[in-house]
């Protein structure tokens, strides 16, 4: 058995960490619009990103956006995505993955151009 000592084993050092993207709220109907980019945290080691349904893009260390998938991904990259906002009072979804860590859905809600007419 290994005796490690206390304090220099860390048990989540090297699982991926959950991560999100913030909604986004009131943008204009069937826009095309980017998450905001966020830092992968964790074990993330040479992971493939793929995307989900809705999904229009992966963007990794601010490289173009790409249907992917994305192969390469590690800790300490940064990631966005993209996808097509809906109609009017609409609230669209999707998620990326990486490596078997989803994102959580990332919700993107549009409203009426002009709410008073």
């Amino acid at each position: 058995m290994l005796n490690v000592p206390a304090g220099l084993f860390k048990p989540n050092t090297y699982q991926p960490a959950a991560f999100s993207f913030p909604a986004y709220n009131t943008q204009t109907p069937f826009a095309s619009v980017a998450s905001a980019t966020v830092v992968l945290a964790g074990g993330f080691v040479n992971k493939t990103a793929t995307r989900g349904s809705r999904c229009t893009g992966i963007s990794i260390n601010g490289g173009s956006y790409v249907l992917g998938p994305v192969t390469g991904v590690n800790s300490g990259d940064t990631i966005s995505i993209t996808q097509d906002a809906g109609d009017e009072n609409s609230d669209i979804t999707c998620r990326v993955t990486v490596g078997t860590t989803q994102s959580s859905l990332w919700h993107v809600t549009c409203f009426p151009a002009n709410p008073e007419g």
